[in-house]
């Protein structure tokens, strides 16, 4: 039977979680657009790059076609978003190089120490600098 002290416990811990979620879903959606505004982009310029390529007109039409069905999966040109799910999305970020860490600026040390911990970055980015570059 959970005592009062317990109850009080879990429902600050829920309130922080809702606290933290709200404060990072609100960087993630102001700085979301121009991230990926950024890497269509870049798309953009490889896409220009294939179409230069001396090859027949169709090797280059059809490789296009499918590099653009690869390319509007990634969370660089769209995503679902939910609050809840802040620190999956820029995990798909920063795993598809939409992102690298010096992009999470306005986030907290604890934010991007937990995703450096999960993509195993923390360790060469301390030894060699940001591996996500």
């Amino acid at each position: 039977m959970l005592q009062k002290n317990d109850i009080i416990k879990n429902r600050q811990e829920e309130r922080i979680k809702w606290i933290f979620q709200r404060k990072v879903g609100t960087y993630l959606k102001k700085l979301l657009p121009k991230w990926q505004e950024t890497y269509m982009e870049r798309l953009i310029k490889e896409y220009i790059s294939l179409l230069n390529e001396e090859k027949l007109a169709s090797e280059k039409f059809w490789e296009l076609e499918k590099r653009i069905n690869k390319d509007k999966r990634s969370p660089g040109v769209i995503v679902p978003y939910r609050k809840s799910d802040v620190m999956m999305i820029l995990l798909k970020l920063i795993n598809d190089s939409v992102i690298t860490f010096d992009d999470l600026d306005e986030f907290s040390d604890n934010i991007k120490g937990s995703l450096k911990f999960i993509t195993g970055a923390d360790q060469a980015y301390q030894e060699q600098g940001d591996v996500t570059k």
